[in-house]
């Protein structure tokens, strides 16, 4: 009886301890994950200032698509497109309250921007990214902004 007992201690110790192996092994691949994608992010922003669409081809992917404040679709093509113009240039982008949450090969972060474009007021919004992890690297696909009503 009392081996058994034991027994059943051990085995219930060696599980708990492996369970914890997993949570911090997966906690770490997230962490890295998340490192990974805020670099990312530091260059998707610095490639807007600098209108750099070589840059933000490889950042975006091919079905990229924007929801802007103004609830208009805009294609990964379209965005780059006006970037090249100079129909769309950005004189500052500043995001704080960013989130990055990391699920396996995909990530969603959100935050807070604050951005002016070129002969326009200052914006400030809450925003969306979605990435995916293809071959090795960080996509983005997704984004949404939604314009903060100042009262």
């Amino acid at each position: 009886m009392r081996l058994m007992l034991l027994i059943a201690l051990l085995g219930m110790a060696t599980t708990s301890i492996a369970v914890g192996q997993m949570k911090n092994r997966r906690a770490a691949t997230n962490g890295k994950a998340e490192q990974d994608i805020r670099q990312v992010e530091d260059k998707r922003r610095e490639a807007l200032l600098r209108s750099d669409t070589a840059t933000l081809d490889r950042i975006f992917g091919e079905e990229y698509v924007v929801t802007n404040q103004f609830g208009q679709i805009q294609t990964k093509l379209q965005m780059l497109s006006a970037l090249r113009s100079g129909a769309l240039k950005f004189e500052s982008v500043a995001e704080d309250d960013v989130i990055v949450r990391v699920y396996g090969s995909a990530a969603l972060v959100t935050g807070r921007a604050t951005s002016k474009h070129e002969g326009r007021e200052s914006t400030q919004v809450r925003f969306t990214r979605v990435y995916v992890k293809r071959q090795g690297r960080w996509q983005a696909i997704v984004y949404q902004v939604t314009r903060i009503a100042h009262q």
